[in-house]
């Protein structure tokens, strides 16, 4: 099935190759998670392979960073919020906080070869927003982030009401704060991916009805969805090489 589903899908791409993105719930707690990952690795149109993982399988063992890196497995995807409690609030546990931070440790100490792309994705909302300039420092050159996505937080369920959104001034601020502190080093990695979504609709917006700003020191502004973000990540890399 996953092979058909590849296949299938590389008949609707227009560019002939495939980014593939192994999501969840949470993939490696799957019986057949090994499996799908090799067809998908040897799949010959997938030019970009990423696993989206809340940590806690790979903090679990030590060993299992090994087998990820020999899944042939390009990018890890994971969130983490800028304090435990945080991430309580949004993600409703907190196992995932303490298991991404092991993550990135066992990522670090890789020699940087091997080191796969790492997104960091992370919310910003009313409760946070004088905590989120001091995170982005705290992890801008310390952990081995490729990319740290910053999202708008808008209350998409009744469980995320007690929790409000940030205005678009601070919004604003927030966004030239982080493009500001990208100069300041130099548009060193990693690259700042900043999401406004303001509504569900919005987060599966097509390109043609969305606006994206690329800046030549590592900020993206966009809102653009999910769906999306791989491609504005290959454009933004694309113009840096350039």
């Amino acid at each position: 099935q996953v092979q058909r589903f590849l296949d299938s899908a590389l008949i609707i791409s227009k560019e002939g190759a495939l980014h593939v993105v192994l999501t969840g719930g949470e993939p490696t707690s799957a019986s057949n998670f090994q499996a799908v990952c090799n067809i998908i690795a040897n799949h010959p149109a997938v030019s970009h392979f990423a696993l989206a993982t809340n940590g806690i399988w790979l903090a679990e063992n030590p060993a299992n960073m090994q087998i990820i890196l020999e899944l042939g497995i390009d990018e890890i995807i994971c969130s983490l919020e800028t304090s435990r409690e945080d991430h309580l609030l949004l993600r409703q546990e907190t196992r995932s906080y303490d298991a991404t931070l092991d993550l990135l440790t066992q990522i670090n100490a890789l020699q940087d070869e091997d080191k796969p792309w790492v997104s960091l994705n992370t919310v910003v909302h009313r409760g946070n927003y004088s905590k989120m300039m001091p995170y982005v420092k705290e992890h801008y050159m310390e952990l081995p982030i490729t990319f740290l996505r910053i999202q708008r937080f808008a209350p998409q369920h009744q469980s995320e009401s007690e929790m409000k959104p940030i205005s678009d001034q601070c919004w604003s601020t927030l966004t030239e704060q982080a493009l500001e502190y990208c100069h300041t080093r130099g548009g060193r990695k990693p690259y700042i991916l900043c999401f406004d979504r303001s509504d569900v609709e919005q987060s599966f917006g097509l390109v043609g009805q969305s606006s994206m700003r690329l800046e030549p020191h590592g900020l993206i502004e966009s809102d653009l969805g999910d769906m999306q973000a791989h491609k504005i990540r290959e454009l933004f890399l694309e113009q840096r090489e350039c």
